[in-house]
């Protein structure tokens, strides 16, 4: 057996991923310290689970971007999501930390404002 992770560590009672926690954060450190992407970062098709539960902040979603951003955020970026990730909440998070989000939104998502989901938007018309 191989192991990345003490099991009777705390701080990972609620990670599904507790296993190789460890092992993924130490790699992420590292890409990120190699790669710096553009101010227009485009998505992942499929990012890794990370924080991949619901918490007081949110949706599991939103926790997966942030987790991604962490490193980026504050600098003016531009973020393009699928409609998975995409969410008024987000977008909130996100304006916070001075970076802006593209992406088509699902008007079932949770947390979505009436206001925004019954608009009617005309051909080309971008909701702002």
């Amino acid at each position: 057996m191989w192991h990345f992770n003490d099991n009777q560590d705390p701080r990972y009672d609620n990670d599904r991923l507790r296993k190789i926690t460890p092992l993924s954060k130490k790699l992420v450190e590292r890409f990120q310290a190699v790669m710096v992407p553009e101010n227009d970062t485009i998505h992942q098709e499929q990012a890794p689970q990370i924080r991949d539960q619901k918490s007081e902040e949110g949706s599991a979603s939103a926790n997966v971007v942030m987790s991604l951003m962490d490193n980026l955020l504050d600098s003016g970026r531009l973020l393009y999501t699928d409609n998975y990730y995409t969410s008024v909440t987000l977008a909130s998070k996100l304006l916070r930390h001075k970076t802006h989000l593209v992406g088509t939104l699902r008007s079932n998502r949770t947390y979505n404002p009436n206001q925004v989901t019954s608009k009617k938007l005309k051909e080309y018309e971008v909701l702002a």
